[in-house]
């Protein structure tokens, strides 16, 4: 196959009598070169966009969160906060109560997250890295306080140095409806600010447990979860079958991706639709290879003629042209890779392309991560359709006995 190998690549770069074989060829070169610069590039932004997502989850999301399967709150009448903070590896877990309130603040109203946390919260999350101003406490004094998000604080006109100004929490009662008192309320002093590139988190308020407790009446050592965090070099889902054991099979265990199982099928499904569609115009294109093949059997009769009085057979004859269209979308495909990759390789260093959205998400630039794993699968998806293709071509070009003049059927 050595001298199989050695005809494709001379036939692929020799002068040829036609202009049109050339021209025809560096189309097909330059099709395969710009669809794998265009699937590495959006290969690259996908990676980019879930390592930012993953990273912002990782810095407010536990690794483990208990929830009930069915319900919203459930009471911790067994002691199973005890049991599974005697897993030896665990490092914290900590109960949390979360709901939907009203919020108001001097006239201002906004929809948002109640949560309640204990004050070991602040080890397993990190909320000081996070301050825009003030401090994370649950308590100024004898007054109950609370860490609110950027997003809440600037749709609300929170003003944590004015201490006269109290954030009005509601929340409906329970049972029977009072048409004329139908809230229950309660008032907290803004204790910080905090930021997180999240949508959730900046609707979010941080309280202390027996304040959320008492907004929603609910009894003592009531929550909605537990969330935890393993020790280091623990793998989280290695914790399952000893929480399961505790836990029985009422409540839910989920990491940080089945928190946002929803969210991470949307965004993997968008970008397994974008290359499938990249891929679909990249089969089309390969159809080039199928001019330049066709071509190059005219072109190449005699030598053909000439090679097989030589002892080359059928089969090797037809190998050349299978292997040529090879050899075109390998170099394609590789001065694709690169061309791809220094134009994502700019985006990441000089940030030439900015997100869109808010004024302070604008000025972000927009995420490029590579993955190896990602050069490879194009090379040999490329390398694949080109092979499909010629062999394709050649199983329908017939070789006549008499003069071995290739023509169509």
């Amino acid at each position: 196959m050595k001298i199989v190998l050695k005809i494709a690549f001379r036939y692929l770069i020799g002068k040829k009598s036609r202009n049109i074989i050339n021209l025809i060829t560096l189309i097909s070169i330059a099709s395969i070169l710009v669809i794998s610069a265009a699937l590495i590039i959006i290969l690259s932004a996908f990676n980019g966009l879930e390592s930012s997502v993953k990273n912002v989850y990782k810095s407010v999301d536990p690794e483990l969160k208990i929830t009930l399967k069915q319900g919203k709150s459930f009471t911790d009448s067994i002691n199973l906060l005890t049991q599974i903070r005697n897993i030896p590896q665990i490092e914290k877990v900590t109960p949390v109560i979360e709901e939907s309130v009203l919020i108001s603040y001097n006239g201002r109203q906004q929809i948002g997250m109640i949560k309640g946390i204990s004050p070991e919260y602040f080890d397993m999350v990190r909320l000081d890295t996070m301050m825009v101003t003030g401090k994370p406490r649950l308590q100024i004094g004898r007054q109950e306080s609370a860490i609110i998000g950027e997003g809440m604080a600037f749709i609300l006109e929170v003003n944590t140095d004015d201490l006269s100004k109290r954030l009005q929490v509601y929340f409906p009662k329970r049972g029977k409806i009072d048409l004329f008192n139908p809230f229950m309320t309660d008032q907290l002093v803004v204790s910080g600010i905090f930021k997180v590139d999240h949508e959730y988190t900046n609707s979010c308020l941080f309280t202390s447990l027996g304040f959320a407790q008492n907004i929603l009446k609910l009894p003592e050592q009531t929550y909605t979860a537990f969330e935890i965090k393993a020790k280091k070099g623990t793998d989280a889902d290695d914790l399952r079958p000893a929480l399961k054991k505790i836990l029985g099979d009422q409540f839910k265990i989920e990491n940080r991706f089945q928190q946002h199982a929803v969210m991470y099928r949307v965004m993997r499904g968008e970008k397994l639709m974008v290359f499938l569609i990249i891929t679909f115009i990249l089969v089309i294109a390969s159809f080039n290879l199928i001019g330049v093949i066709s071509l190059m059997l005219v072109e190449k009769k005699k030598d053909l003629m000439l090679l097989h009085s030589l002892g080359l057979s059928k089969f090797k004859l037809k190998a050349i042209f299978i292997l040529q269209g090879v050899l075109i979308a390998i170099i394609g495909s590789i001065g694709g890779l690169i061309l791809g990759f220094l134009i994502a390789l700019s985006q990441k260093i000089f940030g030439l392309l900015k997100l869109g959205g808010g004024a302070e998400i604008r000025k972000r630039p927009y995420p490029v991560e590579f993955n190896p794993v990602d050069f490879l699968m194009i090379l040999a998806i490329v390398i694949s359709i080109a092979f499909v293709t010629s062999l394709m071509r050649m199983l329908i070009a017939k070789f006549d006995q008499r003069s071995l003049s290739t023509v169509l059927k």
